[in-house]
């Protein structure tokens, strides 16, 4: 019966703490995105690529 009411003591603060709120204009708005793309192949297969950009 000790433990359980040292649990409950433990536990029972931690239900006032609140997590960050979150901005809504992540959760609402459309994102900005652009896709690195390789051309000539199939958009919708499976690959893996090496890409490096060209220095000149």
């Amino acid at each position: 019966m000790k433990y359980i009411i040292l649990l409950a003591a433990l536990i029972y603060p931690f239900q006032y703490f609140n997590a960050q709120s979150i901005n809504p204009d992540i959760i609402e708005k459309t994102w900005n995105a652009k896709w690195i793309d390789v051309p000539n192949t199939n958009q919708h297969g499976y690959g893996v690529y090496h890409f490096r950009k060209k220095l000149n």
